[in-house]
């Protein structure tokens, strides 16, 4: 009995400290943690009890998951809003307030592609709107995309699109 309750209350503790009530309600009855008499024997008890434990930890994953995409989007936000800035994974992750490689394993793994390859992306992107809506030119449009060069600039350009600056 005390080794049963023991259980319970760490299940609890956790329960409650991550406000998983109304969620773990949704999907397994919580009245069995008080009422051991209920169960027909030990069996059962511990039975139900690891069916929860597996229930908190694929919830504790679940959340989890939720928060690599939230960050993931905050990166992805940043570097959008920052693109004629100096963008490197330092940077970010000083931004993010993470470690750069766990912040250049996750953005690879959620979203397929490496940061560098991505900040490279968007500023390209970012350039064809400008070489399509200003007169803007090739090296100005290279600052403000972070490019250090329009040299660099064009490579990339061309590179990506297949096409020159000028060109496209």
């Amino acid at each position: 009995i005390k080794i049963y309750f023991s259980v319970v209350l760490v299940y609890l503790e956790y329960i409650e400290h991550y406000h998983l009530t109304p969620r773990i309600a949704m999907e397994t009855a919580l009245y069995p943690l008080y009422y051991i008499n209920d169960f027909p024997d030990w069996n059962h008890a511990f039975a139900y009890l690891n069916q929860l434990a597996e229930t908190l930890f694929r919830i504790a994953s679940e959340n989890n998951n939720d928060k690599a995409r939230q960050l993931i989007a905050s990166i992805q936000n940043y570097v959008q809003n920052h693109l004629s800035d100096d963008l490197n994974l330092t940077v970010i992750a000083n931004y993010v307030n993470y470690n750069e490689s766990h912040i250049s394993r996750l953005f690879k793994r959620l979203t397929g592609t490496n940061l560098s390859e991505y900040i490279t992306n968007c500023r390209v992107e970012y350039a064809k709107s400008l070489l399509l809506q200003t007169e803007d030119t090739v090296q100005v449009i290279s600052q403000k995309t972070g490019f250090h060069t329009s040299q660099y600039f064009s490579s990339t350009f061309r590179k990506s699109t297949g096409l020159s600056p000028n060109e496209y």
